[in-house]
């Protein structure tokens, strides 16, 4: 009998520790922040408010330099593998993908892509 109510209810304990819809997991705090450093670093860029900038993906990236994969031309990088996130964000129909690690967010010249 024990055994059938802890079958019953563990999942409905687990559940209930579940974050609910709209709010975010610990887990979900370095995207959200990568996400928000590529938001206001192109927002800087394109000189336009951050809320006119609508994500369309944030994926967890991994990059064999310091570049974050948008080398620019002559220019040296460190050789060490780099965690971060890429992220596209879309500005008036056109997407624009800005790599972020850390503190560092580098928008990627020549990958604007439309619709």
């Amino acid at each position: 009998m024990r055994i059938l109510l802890l079958m019953l209810f563990c999942p409905l304990l687990l559940a209930a520790q579940q974050p609910g819809p709209g709010t975010a997991s610990p887990d979900d705090k370095p995207r959200l922040d990568a996400i928000a450093r590529a938001r206001t670093t192109l927002g800087e860029e394109l000189k336009v408010a951050e809320d006119t900038l609508s994500l369309v993906s944030a994926k967890a990236s991994t990059w064999p330099d310091a570049s974050l994969g948008c080398p620019e031309k002559g220019h040296m990088y460190a050789q060490m593998i780099t965690d971060g996130w890429t992220v596209v964000l879309e500005h008036d129909g056109t997407r624009h993908e800005v790599h972020v690690a850390g503190r560092k967010a580098v928008i990627c010249p020549g990958r604007p892509d439309k619709k």
